[in-house]
């Protein structure tokens, strides 16, 4: 696929996703000081090493605050397979892109499903908005240069190059395996947008901090503690979900002999459908989500040996998913970004997928994306401070089918620490858990996933702790 038929994917994904809004640009970059110097090598390349087969190479977390570009050099030694090279942001709305050239440097024509660029908010080329994307190319021995460029943004930014050999499919069902992306970024500030549910997050900030819910989630609620959250696909393979009208059906795709791109397993039917819940129209976001796919629970912490009493269960159930993060940068056990995205009818209204090794996330500022604390609200309206426990489980009616049941529950322990009038108060997350509360026998403590991005951009920064 060409630029041109890169763009009508893009623009279809975008006109769901996004709202464009026009704003001026201003080029930025990675810091001088990490860049290193070697013999026969420009001063501003980053060198990673030597790439042979089925090895990976990882560039350091940088810090984008300057005019300019990063350049990356690897050699490969490979003479088949694929390269595969992955940008991780700390954002998800500001500009990026990645050029790759050959050893003949010659600029490579990213292959179809590939995401070389983004910026959700250019009118002139809007995207979809993502952590993470992709470039690959087949792999040929030499030396290979990766330019990134950051443009209009403020961000840390890492990547990495893996060498993927040929594959083959054994013909076995490809489940998915669908976990939490555990809820952080708390906080009680409604979104000052209009239109908060299509709006890039660039213009949906915070709105006046004293009100916590938005006009489009009243009168029902006023009292909003509001949380980014999100689905992880850590299985075998993509979650598609095809909608007919408001039905809803799981497409389990069969390996077969294009193990990476499974765009051909819808025409050819190499998969089995089974029913999968409900579709319904979101009036805010402005597509179809699959109904019941996640459960929000606001529980406040009573005493210390466990006791719980439910506050709430929220109002968001449905979700529209697309491969924006994946999931375990350690790992290289993900799909292609766009390997199942589906090539007929409009993204969410037709069908939905999240890749093997991916994650999609919906912030604090979608309409949905918090709890109502009025049962613990105070008579001036801030929430009552004290220990909570957000709860999250993904597909709590079991539509969807999976390689692992047990692992669709997680928690953030929460405090939340009085500071005066509504809007003062402030939340520390205490611990972010795989399990159903603290008190868990088997819960697992999930690390911080954007540690790594903190460190860079603010070296000396700590992490507010619960006593």
């Amino acid at each position: 696929m060409g630029p041109r038929g890169r763009r009508s994917l893009v623009l279809l994904v975008a006109a769901v996703l996004v709202t464009l809004a026009a704003c001026g640009s201003s080029t930025v970059a990675l810091p001088s000081a990490s860049l290193v110097t070697n013999p026969g090598v420009d001063a501003d390349v980053l060198v990673l090493g030597t790439l042979g087969t089925g090895d990976r190479l990882d560039g350091p977390p940088i810090a984008v605050t300057s005019s300019g570009s990063q350049r990356y050099q690897f050699n490969v030694t490979a003479e088949e397979g694929r390269l595969r090279l992955s940008l991780d942001m700390s954002n998800r709305d500001d500009c990026a892109r990645i050029r790759l050239f050959d050893p003949a440097g010659a600029e490579v024509d990213p292959p179809p499903g590939d995401g070389p660029s983004v910026c959700p908010h250019d009118p002139d080329r809007p995207t979809p908005q993502v952590f993470d994307m992709e470039i690959s190319e087949g792999a040929r021995p030499g030396r290979w240069l990766a330019d990134v460029e950051v443009t209009d943004g403020n961000l840390a930014a890492r990547l990495r190059v893996l060498h993927e050999g040929p594959t083959t499919g054994d013909k076995r069902s490809l489940y998915p395996d669908l976990i939490p992306w555990l809820p952080w970024e708390f906080g009680f500030a409604a979104p000052a947008s209009e239109n908060p549910g299509t709006a890039h997050d660039r213009a949906n900030r915070p709105g006046d901090p004293s009100v916590s819910c938005h006009p489009q989630e009243e009168p029902d609620d006023t009292q909003c503690l509001r949380f980014s959250a999100g689905v992880y696909n850590i299985g075998d393979g993509p979650m598609y979900i095809a909608f007919r009208d408001d039905a809803a059906y799981q497409h389990v795709y069969q390996a077969d002999a294009t193990p990476l791109d499974h765009s051909d397993n819808e025409a050819t039917g190499h998969f089995e459908e089974s029913g999968a819940g409900r579709g319904e129209w979101h009036p805010f976001h402005q597509h179809r989500h699959l109904g019941d796919f996640v459960l929000y629970e606001l529980l406040e912490v009573t005493s210390p040996d466990g006791g719980m009493t439910e506050l709430d269960t929220g109002r968001k159930h449905g979700y529209c998913t697309f491969s924006q993060q994946i999931a375990d940068w350690a790992s290289s056990a993900q799909d292609p970004q766009y390997a199942s995205f589906p090539r007929s009818g409009p993204f969410c209204d037709a069908a939905m997928t999240l890749e093997r090794g991916w994650g999609d996330i919906y912030r604090w500022q979608r309409p949905g994306q918090y709890l109502n604390y009025g049962g613990v609200a105070e008579p001036d309206g801030s929430m009552r401070a004290g220990r909570y426990v957000i709860r999250f489980t993904v597909d709590p009616l079991d539509n969807i089918a999976e390689t692992n049941e047990t692992n669709n529950v997680g928690y953030a322990l929460v405090e939340v620490v009085d500071g005066g009038p509504p809007g003062q108060d402030s939340v520390i997350v205490c611990e972010l858990s795989m399990g159903t509360d603290p008190w868990d026998a088997a819960r697992t403590v999930v690390a911080d996933r954007f540690a790594w991005a903190k460190a860079a951009t603010d070296p000396g920064s700590v992490t507010p702790t619960c006593p």
